[in-house]
């Protein structure tokens, strides 16, 4: 009888190293990729923290520091940011300046109004002097509104961008407005005189062109002379909408400005008004994707496309 016995220690201390390595392997490996994983996504998150830092040190609405010649999900995302906070940065700008145009408006008339009251409280007054005060206090009153009527149109149409477009009659369109001012002119011995192709209409908003023809013929009215006309003419970009007289214009130093807030020329000065109408015709055209702009006695507004003759 033969009896052999075999030892395990050597076989068992070869799998004890065998687990040990893979132990290690293993844990080197979990190593390896929490590293490269944590690399990575430092990488890929970057941007979004220079977008944080960029945001917490800028005052007001800026812009983010986007990469250029990228197309990734970050970039967009940033482009999109960037777009929003310029959408919030022109509402801010639009907020101020209405703020700071209605403080400095607002300011002269009611101040004389608080002069006339005060007045009007230190002695008895007749008939005749309370019914000039009064007179005067209305005339404040009517340009307060006035004033705030305009500012808040302007208001409006700055901050609703470009409008909404519907099919409108330019001849209809044209005799609508000029007859509001039919009695005035015919007050003044002046004439109304429209023109517009047979038929011509053109995709716009006609509430706010309404508005915008309606302060071209009260300035005409007001600083012009003789016949005013208003007109229409298909060009080969779009529409031409134009109300001239046969004044002598506005003075070359005023054209540049025209346009802006509040600004009038010195002939006008001493008459009523508020600075503001040019301002919002050029708003309107503006909304309409076209420009307005001044030639003699004439404003016109070029109003591009769309248009077009049934």
């Amino acid at each position: 009888m033969v009896a052999s016995a075999i030892s395990k220690n050597k076989h068992d201390e070869a799998l004890r190293e065998l687990l040990l390595q893979l132990a290690i392997a293993d844990l080197a490996t979990l190593i390896a990729a929490s590293l490269v994983g944590y690399g990575t996504a430092r990488a890929a998150l970057n941007p979004v923290e220079r977008y944080r830092l960029a945001a917490e040190k800028a005052d007001g609405a800026p812009l983010l520091p986007v990469a250029t010649g990228k197309d990734d999900e970050v970039t967009r995302l940033g482009h999109t940011f960037n777009a929003l906070l310029d959408r919030i940065q022109q509402t801010n700008e639009r907020e101020r300046q209405f703020l700071a145009d209605a403080s400095h408006e607002l300011r002269s008339p009611l101040a004389l109004m608080r002069t006339e009251l005060e007045v009007a409280l230190l002695r008895p007054r007749g008939d005749a002097e309370t019914t000039t005060a009064f007179e005067s206090l209305r005339s404040q009153v009517e340009r307060l509104i006035t004033l705030s009527n305009v500012l808040l149109d302007l208001e409006e149409l700055r901050a609703s961008g470009e409008t909404p477009h519907d099919p409108v009659d330019v001849d209809l369109l044209l005799r609508d407005v000029t007859s509001r001012f039919a009695g005035e002119a015919n007050a003044e011995g002046r004439r109304l005189e429209t023109s517009a192709p047979t038929g011509l209409t053109i995709e716009g908003n006609q509430h706010w062109l309404e508005l915008a023809l309606a302060n071209l013929l009260s300035n005409a009215l007001r600083y012009g002379d003789g016949t005013i006309r208003a007109t229409a003419t298909e060009t080969p970009e779009g529409t031409q909408l134009a109300v001239s007289d046969e004044g002598p214009g506005f003075p070359a130093d005023f054209v540049d400005q025209a346009f802006n807030r509040f600004t009038r020329a010195d002939t006008s000065r001493t008459t009523r008004g508020t600075g503001l109408g040019l301002a919002l015709v050029q708003a309107v055209a503006e909304a309409h994707r076209g420009t307005a702009y001044i030639t003699g006695p004439q404003v016109a507004l070029d109003l591009p496309a769309r248009a077009h003759s049934t």
